[in-house]
């Protein structure tokens, strides 16, 4: 059993979004969560242009960033900051108010217990447990296809109601996507490092910049983990304001159309070397067994 007091527990939610939260904890696992308000970006439009960098953004992501994606970037650091200015906390699970637990997410204590079991509750810089914009916690095809995970994963086995045994992969990916805030883990390290920055402008899942930099400055490799399948998603019902705002703005960025098309082209590209070597892999196995079957045969005709 993991000490309460060696992690916090936070969803962050708008003061407006009542119905989202009575969603939120009608759910078993949420019921421990605190609430940490999110930043209205309707009426913090002053507030969120003196404190986001929205010009290096721009340059970032080649596109202008809406005020809500700037609101949700700060509205996370808000948390970091109350995990970096625990003393004894060493990381904070994060949930949206959207989140959608699945029957599995116990077993993220258990993966957490085995890490602190084995002394390697500091390797933690992220673990990536939810994704959003996804229809089943296997998450989308393209990004398992185009993003796998590097080799040897850790798994973990666990039975369902049914008594059927279900694979729970930890590990990292070749390169991280943007997969959304709907649920993480981020380790005191990790916050103490990214509140240091006076005006961020980075999105809030945009996990592969947030390792550049901590690394850039720690000089030290982080790692960022992720749960397949998620333990969370993000509820397809609610109609998010954030993503609302994120099209109109991308709908008028010729620089956001331009790199979308580069960025298809690459995983295009990579297409045939993941059909090849998965062929490759097929064929493989199917050689093994028909030299098993072979060597039965001639085993039984002797």
């Amino acid at each position: 059993m993991i000490k309460s007091n060696l992690y916090q527990k936070w969803v962050l939610s708008l003061d407006s979004a009542t119905k989202r939260r009575e969603l939120f904890f009608s759910q078993e696992y949420a019921k421990s969560f605190l609430i940490h308000t999110a930043i209205d970006a309707k009426k913090n439009e002053h507030t969120l242009i003196k404190q986001f960098d929205f010009s290096k953004a721009k340059k970032l992501y080649n596109r202008t960033l809406s005020l809500g994606e700037a609101a949700c970037t700060l509205s996370h650091i808000n948390i970091w900051r109350k995990l970096a200015e625990d003393e004894v906390a060493k990381f904070a699970i994060i949930c949206e108010d959207d989140a959608l637990f699945s029957d599995n997410y116990f077993i993220l204590f258990n993966i957490i217990e085995d890490w602190i079991r084995t002394n390697r509750i500091n390797d933690i810089g992220f673990i990536i447990f939810g994704e959003s914009k996804v229809k089943s916690y296997k998450g989308k095809l393209k990004y398992r296809i185009g993003y796998p995970m590097q080799f040897y994963p850790k798994i973990y086995k666990i039975t369902d109601n049914q008594n059927r045994i279900n694979k729970i992969c930890v590990g990292e990916l070749a390169k991280n996507y943007m997969c959304g805030t709907v649920g993480y883990i981020i380790s005191n390290l990790c916050a103490k490092e990214l509140i240091k920055y006076d005006k961020p402008y980075w999105l809030a899942d945009d996990f592969e910049e947030i390792k550049r930099i901590i690394e850039d400055q720690t000089r030290k490799e982080i790692g960022i983990w992720h749960i397949y399948p998620r333990l969370v998603r993000e509820r397809n019902n609610i109609v998010s304001t954030l993503e609302i705002e994120r099209k109109k703005e991308q709908k008028n960025s010729w620089g956001f159309f331009k790199y979308k098309v580069w960025t298809y082209i690459k995983f295009l590209l990579k297409c045939p070397l993941i059909y090849f070597f998965l062929r490759w892999k097929v064929m493989n196995q199917a050689n093994k067994r028909a030299e098993i079957v072979l060597k039965d045969q001639i085993n039984k005709n002797e």
